[in-house]
This record gives structure tokens, sequence and C-alpha cells, in this order.
């Protein structure tokens, strides 16, 4: 079941990030600067930030396997809708079709993670983890295969590449997945007691900032290294993708490893996971800023992925521990709204930055202020119920 849901979401996650290895091509093509070519990368997290937290409240009402393969009909519907735009060179088309392929992706992540945490009662936090490494592993395709799938096709012919990619698999997860009965939630004042619940809940907050920070520095690197690579040392587009691919591959290793660290060797304890996550990442934020040799740089970029991707997995463990069993859609709802709204705005921040001072350095500062918020809030964080330490 997991095989199958980690394979679908693989197809998925490759649709967001697609357009970022060969983003000089399509600026040159499309006649756009860095600030609107950033919402061809950013517009599907816009929409998932948009739609995550009520998602998270009405698809609990909805039979599982039925949603999420309902969510993948639609996403490969969108990807077709983005190779037409932009064989037609259709600038705003294309942003909207990403964004409705924003929303369709956060429907069949949100299902896809209940689902996972609902019939796996054993190393919750391990099978949740490695679910969620179908996200890097999905972006170091997308990332890696853009710039060859667009020299041997055209960049536009990628996003038809992934509508089959994603069919296929979305044909073999309705095979292998049983019927997943709704949660269902019970009245309306039911539901606003819930969402009241999350609100009043520091700690659940404090792991809906740590999710943002998170995927903030996940999307800068992701979204703008391709770039920043063939810019600052003369590298191919084709090299460059090769080479930021590394970041979010190293996350496979990363989120799966945070949850098996977490469950096993720390006695189920998440705080020293996203802790050390965020310690280490900031320097090696700066070291990528600073560095000027190419193989340096690509290094320091592969260490920045996995330990930027170790507390991922934990967060949609952590988050549901700090809540009732009835609020766990909501949660995870809620922790991808707000790990997404920092997928969207760091590229768009760090685009708006480069075009305006004409450097990166501004951009990788916006970096260093991220990660220092995550270890502030890592620090705060109480103890989980059950003892976490």
């Amino acid at each position: 079941m997991v095989a199958s849901l980690w394979l679908l979401s693989l197809g998925a996650s490759a649709y967001l990030i697609l357009p970022s290895s060969v983003l000089p091509v399509i600026r040159d093509d499309l006649g756009v600067g860095a600030a609107a070519a950033s919402w061809i990368i950013s517009a599907p997290y816009a929409a998932e930030a948009l739609v995550s937290f009520p998602a998270g409240l009405v698809m609990a009402r909805f039979e599982g396997r039925r949603t999420v393969a309902v969510a993948a009909a639609a996403l490969v519907a969108t990807s077709l809708w983005g190779w037409q735009a932009g064989v037609a060179e259709a600038y705003w088309s294309l942003v909207a079709s990403r964004f409705t392929g924003g929303i369709a992706f956060a429907v069949l992540w949100i299902v896809s993670i209940d689902i996972v945490t609902r019939t796996v009662d054993d190393g919750t936090a391990t099978a949740v983890g490695v679910y969620t490494t179908s996200g890097p592993a999905g972006l170091t395709f997308g990332i890696g295969a853009a710039p060859l799938l667009a020299h041997a096709l055209s960049w536009p012919a990628v996003f038809g590449v992934l509508a089959g990619l994603v069919a296929t698999s979305t044909l073999l997860f309705w095979f292998a997945v049983p019927r997943v009965q709704p949660r269902g939630v019970p009245d309306s004042r039911s539901v606003w007691t819930v969402i009241g619940l999350v609100a009043r809940n520091e700690n659940l907050l404090l792991v809906g900032v740590m999710a943002f920070v998170a995927y903030s520095l996940f999307l800068f690197f992701s979204g703008w290294m391709p770039t920043y690579l063939s810019e600052t040392f003369d590298l191919s587009l084709k090299e460059s993708g090769l080479f930021v691919a590394l970041f979010p591959a190293v996350g496979i290793l990363a989120r799966s490893g945070g949850g098996v660290v977490s469950d096993y060797v720390l006695d189920e304890r998440r705080r020293p996971v996203v802790r050390a996550s965020f310690v280490v990442s900031l320097p090696i934020v700066v070291g990528v800023a600073a560095a000027t040799d190419v193989l340096l740089a690509v290094a320091l970029i592969a260490a920045g992925g996995f330990f930027i991707q170790l507390g991922i997995g934990v967060f949609y463990t952590l988050g549901p521990e700090f809540a009732t069993d009835n609020a766990n859609s909501l949660v995870v709802g809620f922790l991808t709204t707000t790990g997404l709204f920092g997928s969207f705005t760091a590229p768009v921040v760090a685009g708006v930055l480069i075009e305006r001072t004409g450097a990166y350095t501004a951009a990788f500062g916006y970096a260093v202020v991220l990660s220092a918020l995550g270890i502030a809030v890592a620090w705060r964080i109480q103890a989980r119920p059950g003892g976490d330490r």
C-alpha cells in the first residue's frame, strides 16, 4: 500500500518542480523576468497553501482511495494543459494550469498521509517518513530529467511525459490499495471545536512554523540553485540540474531516516531530530553562499538537502501527537498549509530579491534568517504527550 502511494506521489511531486531546472529557457521563450518566472514554480505551492487546511477538513468525509484517484486524474489533466500552454507560449495560461495542478496535489498528498497514518499501527513515524520520501524522489526526477527531456523533445513536452507517468501510477495504485472508509466529521459544532483546539494549541502552531521554515529552505534551494549554479559557475542547464538533483535526492534517506531515528534510536522522541535539522542547516546556507568552488558548492547543497529534510517526515507525526484522533486530517492539512506557504513564498521572495539587487546575496540572507527562526522555534516547543524530552 505505502509503495503504491509512494510511486503515485513521486510523479505528482515531480510535477511541482519541473520548470526549475529549465527556467532560463522558459524565461527566454516567454520573455519574462526572474520575479514573473518564479510564479511558474510557485503557483502550485500557492494553491496548496490556500486549499490544504480546508481540504484536510473536507476530505475526512470521503472514501480515501477514490479521492486520491480523482485528484491524480485532475493532475494528469492539468499537466496536459501546461503542455499546450507552453507550446502556445502563453504565460498566464501556464501559471493557471500550475495553480490548478497544485490544488489536485494538495488533495492527493493530504489524503495519502491520512491513509498511511490510519492503516499503519507500529512504527507510524517510520511509515510516514518513508512515504514522504516520495517528495524528494519526485523532485530529484523532475530536476534531473527535465533538462534532458527538454533537450530531446522540448520544455513543454516535459509536462506531457509527466502526465503519462502519473496516469500509469494511478492505475497501479487503484488495484493495490483497498477502500479506506472516511473518518467523517459528526457535525458543524464538532468541526469548529476541532479548529479552535488547533488554533489554541501552541505546540501545534510551533510545528507549523517549523514546517514553514523547512519547506521555505527546501524550495529556495530546489527552485533557484539550478539557475544559481549555471550563472555563477558557468555550468550548462543539464549539468546544474543533475548537480542540484542531489539536494532532494538525499532527502530519500533523510526523511525516512529521521523517522527511524526518532522511533527506534531515540525511543519516539521527536525534538532532537528537528533541532539537529535546523542547527546544521544554518552554517550550510552560509557556506553555499560563500563557496567559490563548484564542487564545494555542490557538496554543501547535498549536505543541506539532507539536514533541511531530516525533520520533515517527523513533523507529520509530531503534529498529530499534540491533537486528538478526530483532528488528524485537519492537523495534516494545517501542517501542509504552513509548509506549502513557505514553499510558495520562498521562490517568489528570492526572485524579487535577485531581480532588484542583481545578485543572490540578499536571497541567501533571507535563507539565513529562516534557518535562525527554525532554531528558535525548535528550542521553544514543549515535550509532546507521552514523555518526549
